[in-house]
């Protein structure tokens, strides 16, 4: 068999991106959707959406993802050989994306509580017990190192370089980057919705959400309160007139629980 030959990896490879692709096309689209209280049956995933979103969510999340990895680097590199910078290589890029995810989302409260609020208590509940140990021991920063030794022992560089010198170093920066990924494509989903103003309008009430093929997802929107109401229909756009109109003082009616 030739070296150029595709082998099973290869196929894993191909089967595992193109499975992301899609997540990532169905998280963004599940942000999108849920702000307007849409439910997440509409959701329609064709084929440009996961080839052009798709490529376009995953390959910006890398990148974002790697420069704060960078930075995680350079303040590691700034304490070397300290307890604060073991803390930060342990902690800090799951805390520097937690707050870069939490602002794009507006301090979303899912996305707060799972990425930002937990990796803050378990940066805290290492940073807290040398705090309560005896000066004699040393300084702070002495006494956190040896209790960072307790635990484990961990290089003084970001999470991404450290995976990559354990064996386990793959697995481990596909999982985190796939988590941080979905997440992110939520919160970019989200986003938009929060931003966007400019919407195509059919019969002066039915206010287009979302597109899919041929097939427009529309809700009816009351003029009198500026409100878009928990009604939603599909229309067929063959031969369906709009206008397009600035809807930026509009508000989206809240979930009634019954």
């Amino acid at each position: 068999m030739s070296k150029n030959s595709f082998t099973i990896s290869d196929g894993i490879t191909v089967i595992f991106v193109t499975a992301l692709a899609y997540l990532s096309v169905l998280f963004y689209e599940i942000g999108y959707t849920g702000y307007f209280s849409i439910p997440k049956e509409f959701i329609k995933i064709d084929v440009s959406n996961l080839l052009i979103t798709g490529a376009v969510l995953i390959g910006v999340s890398y990148l974002i993802f790697y420069v704060l990895d960078m930075l995680t680097s350079l303040i590691n590199m700034k304490f070397h050989n300290t307890g604060i910078s073991r803390l930060f290589s342990k902690h800090g890029l799951l805390l520097i994306i937690g707050i870069f995810v939490c602002l794009m989302s507006d301090f979303d409260i899912r996305s707060s509580f799972y990425f930002l609020f937990i990796p803050v208590l378990y940066f805290t509940l290492d940073a807290t017990p040398p705090l309560f140990e005896s000066e004699k021991l040393g300084t702070y920063n002495s006494r956190l190192e040896d209790w960072l030794n307790i635990q484990s022992k961990n290089p003084t560089r970001g999470m991404v370089y450290s995976a990559s010198k354990n064996g386990y170093g793959s697995l481990m920066i596909i999982g985190i980057f796939s988590m941080y990924l979905l997440a992110f494509c939520r919160v970019v989903g989200l986003s938009e919705a929060k931003a966007t103003t400019i919407f195509p309008v059919i019969n002066k009430d039915n206010v287009v959400l979302r597109v899919y093929g041929q097939n427009a997802l529309v809700s009816k929107i009351n003029r009198g309160d500026m409100i878009l109401e928990n009604y939603f229909k599909i229309v067929n756009l063959e031969g369906v007139s709009f206008k397009i109109e600035n809807l930026a003082d509009i508000k989206v009616a809240e979930v009634k629980n019954k």
